[in-house]
């Protein structure tokens, strides 16, 4: 069983993972949105792996969030992926750098659509992902949110077989804490074990990121495979994708509020 900080329930009802120091890798997530047609994933320097060595979700999201960017010149970071949008075909492809012609690579649909859609890993047979929405409450600080987006992925292993994972990216966020995802299994009994990355948001807040466009750090470990690497960027890209529409697309009961106060005001105005 992995190794990892003890699971702690918070009074705003999240769930505070510890780091499960098999979360060695960093991928850089530059500055991205809707319109990006070529986003580059850099996997950071040894250097600054090494000098990474949080114990808690908050001691890792404060470093991150002040952490300077790579300066993408080659000394602090490598392109590992490439996530190439085709607005013409309606299809985002996400790809390992390298040579040759059967690596591993990922198609979905772009944009990300509102109800259920599937990614298909063209490297591999045996992958496939079944994507939909899922809401759970919100918290105290998410007062003006109805519910907080989770998106789930049902991954088959081969069509042919009744293996399946069903992984989940969720929110931890209770207003104190720089906003980071995890992503877990969610079958897993295990809190160490369920970890499977973390993701956290570089924002000027810290707490809420931008309607507009993304970046951040991405945990993985390093020992995970191309595909399993594959597999978590092709869903965060998804999530964070759904996210940004979900974010400019206002709450229904807050649309509602609005739509009573305005009513009430015009009542008294014809008194």
């Amino acid at each position: 069983m992995p190794k990892s900080s003890s699971a702690l329930q918070n009074s705003g009802g999240l769930m505070v993972w510890g780091i499960p120091t098999e979360l060695d890798s960093i991928l850089y997530i530059p500055r991205h949105d809707d319109g990006s047609l070529h986003t580059p994933i850099y996997a950071v320097s040894k250097v600054l792996e090494t000098s990474f060595k949080p114990s808690s979700a908050h001691e890792a999201g404060v470093h991150l969030k002040y952490l300077q960017s790579p300066r993408l010149d080659g000394t602090d970071a490598q392109v590992e992926f490439f996530v190439n949008q085709f607005p013409a075909e309606g299809v985002a492809r996400v790809e390992r750098r390298g040579m040759g012609v059967d690596l591993p690579t990922a198609i979905l649909p772009s944009p990300v659509p509102k109800d259920r859609f599937t990614i298909n890993f063209l490297s591999t047979s045996a992958l496939q992902a079944h994507v939909h929405e899922s809401y759970s409450s919100g918290t105290v600080a998410d007062k003006l949110q109805a519910a907080r987006l989770e998106l789930e992925f049902v991954v088959s292993y081969n069509p042919r077989e009744a293996r399946q994972k069903v992984l989940q990216w969720r929110m931890q966020n209770d207003g104190l804490k720089p906003l980071h995802h995890i992503l877990v299994d969610a079958d897993s009994n295990e809190p160490g074990d369920a970890v499977q990355a973390m993701y956290f948001h570089k924002s000027i807040g810290g707490h809420q990121p931008s309607p507009t466009h993304n970046e951040g750090f991405l945990l993985t470990r390093s020992g995970a495979s191309a595909d399993e690497k594959l597999l978590i960027l092709t869903s965060l890209f998804s999530m964070l994708s759904r996210m940004r529409q979900s974010q400019r697309r206002p709450s229904q009961g807050l649309t509602k509020r609005l739509y009573g106060q305005a009513s009430s005001i015009v009542s008294k105005l014809r008194v």
